[in-house]
């Protein structure tokens, strides 16, 4: 028979051992979950304290926003700019969440519309080499901004933001189009132009923010255009648009083969050596500075240019008052083809508006009737015969409107044909024969003259006989230049 077998055990000492052991561990797991619990606890008590102070900070600032805010407390602001320190004060209030238990929050909130910054005294914003008056097809040199005298260092704790801006307002309702409001004198003590002017950044929308130049298009005519930056604090507090000097645009809608324009609107009135916008006092001026805008030359000698206010477009005008005066231009050379195109004001006229003188022996011209009649007269002292004096049929001008005139004339075989436009219509045709016996007109250096007791607000000379088109996108763009869309 076998012997039993022997089963050892764990003895009470190890079993009392480990009941310890697992104690401690409990405990040690009991008082971390417990601790846990508590932290989660009061995380969520605090997020419920940070939701009530987020919700009371919004619904205040909702408020401000909403009604303007009328705090009176004003807190100073303070960056640098170069080497300088410069501050601007800030009207609002603060906004507080006080709690002892858990914390005190303090937010200052401006008023809705907080004081801009204010424009750096060395901040520069310029187009270098920039004309004041740009044609369709042109391009202006590039915006350029910074601050003066290149103080721009690491240290410096403002930034700019820069770009091309176009003006978008038309005389009337604010809508867009072509806009006379090219005159962009300066002001001078009591005067006063009521002329209407595009504010920034209110009428303009900013069509780049590139600093390049820019290439004049078509939808640019008869608009500012303008390069301008703003300064931006470290605080990033925004201050207003600077501008550069601002660039007028032309609005006529044709450019090629121009020789010669005249717009009256960009007259100015000479004041010693510096100028200012003509008043609109009814009265003619003479000491004036009008030019050839498209080559940029100031016509010698002195244009009477008187300006008024319209009424009817809530706008400032100005027109050449010639007044028996007369303005030549020489050194034309009919033998490749002209058009000649003139809008004249509102207001009645008479005398010789437009004359041609071919040579010395021949002259062609059109002369207004105070009652609306467009008389023709030809001259030729080789002949003998002045030609007489014609009236243009079935026409008669309004002077209570603006009129668009242009004459167009070619030479062909030896004659040289006359058309008259008015107000884009053809109204009148006529040939002068340049071979009269023996005498053969030379008519390549020839001259331009306008005269009479006329109004003229703008005129543009091309060396070609413009297409019938052509001709009438002039007469459209006279026709829309001063009306009120």
């Amino acid at each position: 028979m076998k012997g039993r077998k022997k089963h050892k055990g764990f003895t009470l000492v190890e079993v009392l051992i480990s009941l310890v052991l697992i104690g401690v561990i409990t405990a040690g797991l009991l008082t971390f979950f417990a601790g846990s619990f508590e932290n989660i606890l009061r995380q969520r008590g605090q997020n419920t304290t940070n939701f009530d102070i987020q919700e009371s900070f919004e619904t205040q600032l909702a408020d401000i926003k909403k009604n303007g805010g009328h705090g009176t407390e004003v807190e100073t602001f303070t960056y640098r700019v170069g080497n300088n320190s410069q501050s601007v004060n800030v009207t609002g209030q603060t906004l507080s969440y006080k709690d002892n238990k858990v914390k005190n929050i303090h937010l200052f909130a401006a008023n809705a519309k907080e004081i801009p910054l204010d424009i750096p005294n060395d901040l520069q914003v310029e187009i270098p080499n920039a004309k004041r008056y740009y044609y369709v097809g042109q391009s202006t040199p590039g915006g350029k901004v910074g601050l003066k005298d290149d103080q721009q260092s690491s240290k410096t704790r403002i930034y700019t933001e820069s770009g091309w801006f176009l003006s978008d307002r038309s005389i009337g309702n604010d809508k867009p189009g072509i806009v006379p409001v090219g005159n962009i004198g300066s002001f001078g003590d009591g005067i006063v132009s009521q002329t209407v002017f595009p504010t920034m950044p209110d009428d303009f929308r900013q069509i780049t923010k590139q600093d390049s130049g820019r290439q004049i298009t078509d939808e640019m005519r008869g608009r500012y255009l303008t390069f301008a930056a703003r300064a931006i604090n470290s605080y990033g507090r925004v201050g207003n648009y600077q501008e550069a000097e601002r660039i007028w645009v032309m609005g006529l809608p044709l450019t090629g083969n121009l020789r010669l324009h005249t717009d009256a609107d960009l007259a100015l009135l000479k004041n010693g050596n510096s100028t200012t916008r003509i008043p609109t006092s009814e009265q003619a001026y003479t000491n004036t500075e009008v030019r050839d805008y498209f080559n940029n030359t100031l016509y010698g000698g002195t244009i009477p240019v008187l300006n008024y206010y319209d009424g009817t477009i809530k706008q400032a005008r100005q027109l050449i008052a010639l007044d028996g005066n007369t303005m030549q231009f020489s050194n034309h050379n009919f033998n490749n083809g002209y058009t000649t195109s003139i809008l004249i004001g509102n207001r009645q006229q008479t005398g010789p508006l437009l004359t041609y003188k071919l040579d010395n022996s021949l002259t062609w011209g059109l002369n207004l009737e105070s009652d609306g009649r467009i008389a023709v007269k030809a001259v030729d002292t080789t002949a003998a015969n002045n030609g007489g004096q014609e009236f243009v049929q079935n026409i008669k001008l309004d002077y209570t409107k603006d009129n668009s005139i242009q004459v167009r004339t070619s030479v062909k075989n030896g004659v040289l044909g006359i058309e008259v436009f008015v107000n884009g219509q053809a109204a009148y045709n006529k040939t002068l024969a340049l071979r009269v016996g023996q005498t053969t007109h030379n008519i390549n250096n020839g001259q331009i003259i306008f005269g009479g007791n006329t109004y003229i607000n703008e005129f543009a000379v091309y060396t070609q006989s413009l297409s019938d088109s052509n001709i009438q996108k002039l007469a459209e763009y006279f026709r829309d230049k001063y009306k009120a869309s």
